[in-house]
């Protein structure tokens, strides 16, 4: 048995994304400070442990349920810590690609309100309302696999998408399937803050030719690419090789124009 608190505490970098989750992991078991004139702080004693990387994932499944609340630092400590150990163990989650990498601050944006919208989206649920069975179900199927030919963990966003843009042999090697999942895995990873997608100044570069619209359209359009359920294999025999490669060149479009204007904006913002 190990703790995975202290392993974060021992591992994470201040450019790392999950150092922001630093104060709270850092302060999860101060229960109380008294004292005057110098505050006295008494710390719980609280161990995060688990046996493997499986009963890491088993965790992760537990606190993914319906029924959890994220109430507690102690909650959000264990959903953090345990993330970024399954993530720094290189795998991630099929059915939802991003999410080791990049949690979101709530937890229960995911838990709870992607779960939901991955439901809807693949048409789980009775008129709006996802039912806790469903829930359940989604959760426990989880498929965890390895980040082999997927973007690796702490790569920073220049490496991640010249890995795609420029063509490397790595990307080259992967089927024209992989390479469709790549890009979509990408767009999200650039575009989704918080939950939500950031919606850019496209006709700042693309003259009108490209629109929000037509990304949403796209991803919409490649999303069964993302992922193996029957409902996703079938749609992809809808499409024929050829079709399949245009997608490639016309997504590799999409993330450039995406990938400058995120770098002008970031420029902007530091001017």
């Amino acid at each position: 048995m190990f703790d995975l608190r202290q392993y974060y505490l021992n591992s994470i970098k201040e450019e790392d994304y999950y150092y922001r989750f630093y104060p709270m992991v850092k302060d999860v078991d101060i229960i109380s400070s008294y004292g005057l004139p110098v505050p006295k702080v008494k710390r719980e004693k609280i161990q995060f442990l688990v046996y493997d990387k499986q009963d890491a994932i088993n965790k992760l499944k537990e606190l993914c349920q319906p029924e959890q609340k994220f109430d507690d630092n102690k909650k959000k400590c264990w959903f953090y810590i345990v993330c970024y150990y399954l993530n720094r163990c290189g795998v991630y989650i099929e059915q939802f690609p991003n999410i080791l990498q990049r949690p979101p601050e709530i937890p229960s944006t995911f838990t709870y309100n992607e779960i939901r919208d991955w439901a809807i989206a693949h048409n789980l649920d009775n008129n709006g309302t996802v039912q806790y069975i469903t829930r359940r179900k989604i959760v426990s199927e989880f498929k965890f696999l390895n980040a082999q030919n997927y973007i690796k963990p702490g790569e920073d966003i220049e490496s991640l998408f010249n890995k795609i843009s420029t063509n490397n042999i790595d990307f080259q090697n992967l089927s024209v399937e992989s390479r469709l999942r790549e890009i979509a895995n990408l767009i999200e990873y650039l575009l989704k803050i918080n939950g939500k997608f950031e919606v850019l100044n496209y006709e700042k570069i693309t003259f009108g030719y490209i629109t929000n619209k037509n990304i949403k359209d796209f991803r919409k359009r490649i999303q069964c690419f993302r992922h193996a359920t029957e409902q996703a294999l079938a749609e992809r025999k809808q499409f024929t090789e050829i079709q399949k490669s245009f997608l490639v060149d016309y997504g590799l479009t999409l993330l450039k124009v995406i990938f400058n204007l995120k770098k002008h904006k970031e420029r902007e913002k530091n001017d």
